[in-house]
């Protein structure tokens, strides 16, 4: 393991600090290594990518705010990470510290909790928790908001698709199995928001892919509008953000 090595958190570890969020599959470059006196376990900086920031749950974001640290990096113990071969950081630096910034001033703002108003707003009440009855409150809300037509994308890779992005399968098989399944790199046109998806916690959404107009049932908090300027986009975002973090 070194300096420049694309790496991959492995399954389980969570954040050292206060063991709250879940950090499996987070993403980012080793940009130094830390080697004890004492012997002990070598400490890797972590400078996360693009993927894996726009992703971060949002307690986790306002924790590292509130105490002063970067939510952007961090050190982990050497054997917290495995390192992805073939694969290496591609992010464009100016997009990256954008993305941060970004993320800085909204939630360093005296908006801090606007999403999470506008989640109790819409819900009508002070509990927030992701349950039956809260998603069909939220599904009726989408359906008379959502602005028609309605294209999305996925967020991040599918559960099926992870082993292929990360270079553990085959391009060829890759492509096949995309003939068939829905890809987070497709464009979608949105049929229905049917009921809830009770395994998930979430809702399904029933989508058309543009390209052969194949039809998928998809979790919604999975996709979203590739519009980033409209309406659609903020209201699927709070949508994600609310089903991920409640």
């Amino acid at each position: 393991m070194k300096k420049g090595d694309f790496v991959k958190v492995k399954k389980g570890v969570k954040e050292p600090e206060y063991q709250k969020s879940d950090m499996s599959g987070w993403t980012g470059v080793i940009v130094d290594i830390y080697e004890p006196e004492n012997g002990d376990e070598k400490t890797v900086e972590i400078h996360w990518d693009i993927d894996t920031i726009k992703k971060l749950p949002i307690e986790f974001i306002k924790t590292c705010i509130s105490d002063g640290c970067f939510f952007s990096e961090m050190n982990l113990g050497e054997t917290d990470v495995v390192v992805v071969e073939g694969k290496g950081i591609k992010d464009n630096p100016k997009e990256r510290e954008n993305l941060i910034v970004e993320i800085e001033n909204k939630y360093e703002s005296a908006g801090f909790d606007g999403q999470e108003k506008r989640v109790t707003d819409i819900l009508m009440s002070a509990n927030v928790d992701v349950n039956q009855h809260n998603l069909a409150k939220y599904r009726k809300h989408l359906i008379a908001n959502l602005k028609e037509p309605v294209y999305l994308t996925g967020i991040e890779d599918f559960s099926w698709e992870e082993k292929f992005v990360f270079g553990f399968g085959s391009e060829e098989k890759y492509a096949q199995l995309r003939k068939t399944r829905p890809s987070y790199r497709d464009t979608f046109k949105l049929m229905k928001i049917l009921g809830t998806d009770e395994y998930h916690g979430d809702l399904l959404a029933r989508v058309k892919r543009k390209t052969d107009r194949k039809v998928f049932e998809i979790p919604l908090s999975r996709l979203e509008s590739i519009d980033k300027d409209s309406v659609n986009y903020s209201l699927l975002d709070d949508f994600s953000v609310w089903v991920v973090n409640y």
